[in-house]
């Protein structure tokens, strides 16, 4: 039993090393560079969901929903090295679903899960979140409610809040009409974000990348 735990255990600190590494590597060369890299980064954010999925449909294994949660990881170590390379880990550091709670809210869920934040270190100030999905329409809706109820408090607190969407695949036509107004504005407030090789017609890779830099910076 134990042994079984130790070799398991060696497995996912090695997996998660792999990943801070590969993050680590794309913002030295960034600051060496002083340019981002879109395929670098394309290549950090998908495969290793798109390495899970693949190892376990060749094996007839049900990858269910943890190929979302390995975005969320290979975010995670993305944004946490990027705080890193910009000097700002000192108030600051990013957290994977973190709650905030609505204790005065009459109905509905009390508290609000989100996949991604930045947030200071010792307060609850939050510097921005972010909601990150394999298919688009699989936490819109409840991004939409969510985002509701946040940002108006949130950008209160920390004036550059934003509450970011990132997905893999952009929106199918049903979700484009039920919701035109909706992404027009997302898109014009700079929160949504399809990280595709392909082009969407939304801002992908290369307008992310350009931001998250510039996001960092004005943490305080």
């Amino acid at each position: 039993m134990e042994k079984l735990m130790s070799e398991l255990q060696n497995i996912m600190s090695n997996y998660h090393l792999t990943m801070r590494n590969a993050s680590s590597t794309y913002w030295k060369k960034f600051h060496d560079n002083k340019t981002h890299n879109e395929n670098a980064f394309y290549e950090l954010f998908c495969i290793p969901s798109e390495t899970f999925k693949d190892f376990h449909a060749k094996r007839g294994l049900n990858p269910s929903s943890f190929s979302g949660i390995i975005l969320e990881w290979a975010l995670f170590y993305f944004l946490d090295e990027g705080l890193l390379e910009h000097s700002k880990t000192d108030v600051s550091c990013v957290a994977n679903r973190h709650q905030i709670d609505f204790p005065w809210k009459k109905k509905g869920p009390k508290k609000v899960n989100l996949d991604l934040v930045i947030k200071n270190k010792k307060t609850k100030k939050i510097y921005y979140a972010f909601e990150v999905k394999t298919t688009f329409e699989k936490g819109f809706e409840k991004y939409l409610a969510e985002k509701k109820e946040i940002c108006h408090h949130r950008s209160k607190v920390f004036p550059n809040f934003k509450y970011y969407y990132l997905s893999i695949d952009a929106p199918q036509p049903a979700t484009k009409n039920k919701h035109k107004r909706d992404l027009k504005t997302l898109c014009k407030r700079k929160e949504l974000y399809i990280i595709n090789k392909s082009s969407t017609g939304y801002p992908g890779v290369k307008e992310f990348l350009e931001l998250i830099s510039d996001a960092i910076q004005k943490i305080e």
